[in-house]
């Protein structure tokens, strides 16, 4: 009698991971807990960056290396998820009052080019919380989105909470 191996599901058809699509699942999790789950934590402004990376954790346990504040030049990369001959640079970003969503976007640009010029990732993704009183106001369809953009470094995801 033969056991199947478990199937992992976030393996994209050529072998790679489906960063995507787990991010995709992050949003869906973050829509129906993240609220809740901020109300209990004790450091808000590191909470979503905290949730997320115990997200990723998980990945870890199907083979992924997952380095946490990488060092890239004299800068620290929220995420490096590397996954068989792939890596994969995700880069957070909180909003805050002074500075809104557009100057938090512009700064979350320039800072992942500069560490994926050093990192070479296969795919650049930042994610940019909107925890501000008017963030937190505007419906979920209005907030949660992901943009594709032409960065500096090459295309890169935008993924907006």
């Amino acid at each position: 009698l033969a056991i199947p191996a478990p199937e992992f599901k976030w393996q994209k058809d050529n072998g790679d991971l489906d960063i995507e699509a787990l991010m995709e699942e992050f949003q869906t999790f973050w829509r129906r807990n993240g609220d809740l789950w901020e109300q209990k934590a004790d450091y808000t402004e590191a909470f979503p960056h905290l949730l997320l990376m115990a997200y990723f954790q998980r990945i870890v346990n199907g083979g992924a290396r997952l380095t946490r504040e990488a060092a890239a030049g004299r800068g620290r990369i929220d995420m490096l998820v590397e996954w068989k001959k792939w890596s994969h640079l995700v880069e957070i970003k909180l909003v805050h009052p002074h500075d809104g969503r557009a100057t938090t976007l512009s700064e979350g640009l320039k800072q992942i080019a500069f560490y994926a010029d050093k990192v070479k990732p296969d795919t650049q993704h930042l994610v940019i919380f909107d925890r501000t009183d008017k963030g937190r106001a505007m419906s979920f369809e209005d907030k949660m989105y992901r943009e594709d953009l032409e960065g500096a470094a090459g295309p890169l995801s935008v993924w907006w909470f």
